[in-house]
């Protein structure tokens, strides 16, 4: 999955692209509603991105107007976009403070994984993906997330169940089919080739399709390639740091290591920090010892 940079994107579109995680909650106003600018601050805090939203959040939680829900809500935001601008630490401080609130917060736990996955303590990330599923069973999200931090650890047989039920609650989701096809690869899994093409009926041609036809032996690595370009400069990163990343793991699974090796250092250099590939590209690059 690629991406744009925070100021042009909504919160949903660059969570969603990063993580599978969708940080928007319910708005709730705070409990003093003369307080006008603090209830400003709590629609900009849930409404906007990047730093416009973390400095109303930070204004919005140090008014002292909120209630629990809306305060609890608040952290939330602003973890959200700390994790987005790969400021980990302060994102799982907010998270802290959220599940302090409210200990059945789920996505607080989904995203508290992804920040600590993030700074490459996974054993923390799946714990956290663990909770959130315990609490929310079809918590869609958190499968995705806890499958790439197994994948990254060369965990693929644990990380395959996380994929296969991703895709059972995301069955229109061309990742859900990707992360499937890539880690039947990995391990390997018998019939995962049949799988992808079954899988991948009806997805339509957008990206990131070209993989999976590359993936189906449809497609050369070069036509991916060219199918990443975009006139639209920001989907061109997105598209060429995936395809970067997918065609190095696959490289690496026929045996072309030095080639998968450029490819993946290329997926470290392009992706964003806060998407998986880039987390999953560096933790390659280690098994490899090439980091």
């Amino acid at each position: 999955m690629a991406i744009i940079p925070v100021f042009q994107r909504t919160r949903t579109e660059i969570l969603m692209k990063a993580s599978w995680i969708i940080c928007l909650v319910p708005l709730l106003a705070a409990s003093a509603l003369s307080q006008n600018r603090t209830n400003e601050d709590v629609q900009k805090c849930h409404d906007l991105s990047g730093d416009p939203a973390i400095e109303a959040c930070t204004r919005a939680i140090a008014s002292g107007q909120l209630s629990q829900g809306a305060l609890a809500n608040s952290y939330y935001n602003r973890g959200c976009e700390w994790r987005a601008k790969s400021e980990y630490d302060r994102a799982i401080a907010d998270f802290d403070q959220v599940l302090q609130l409210d200990p059945n917060f789920v996505s607080a736990y989904n995203n508290r994984g992804v920040a600590w996955r993030g700074k490459g303590e996974y054993d923390r990330a799946i714990a956290d993906y663990d909770q959130a599923i315990r609490l929310d069973p079809n918590h869609a999200n958190a499968y995705y997330n806890r499958g790439v931090a197994h994948f990254g650890r060369g965990e693929w047989s644990a990380a395959a169940p996380d994929f296969a039920r991703f895709h059972e609650l995301n069955t229109r989701n061309a990742y859900a089919v990707l992360w499937q096809a890539l880690t039947g690869m990995r391990q390997p899994e018998p019939g995962w080739a049949q799988r992808l093409e079954e899988q991948s009926q009806g997805l339509g041609q957008g990206w990131p399709m070209p993989v999976l036809r590359f993936y189906a032996g449809q497609l050369t690595a070069d036509q991916v390639l060219a199918a990443a370009v975009d006139p639209d400069p920001v989907k061109q990163q997105d598209h060429l740091c995936g395809a970067a990343f997918y065609l190095g793991e696959w490289k690496l699974v026929h045996g072309q290591a030095r080639e998968a090796t450029e490819d993946l250092k290329k997926a470290q250099s392009t992706c964003p920090r806060n998407y998986q590939e880039y987390s999953a590209a560096v933790q390659e690059l280690k098994n490899l010892g090439s980091q």
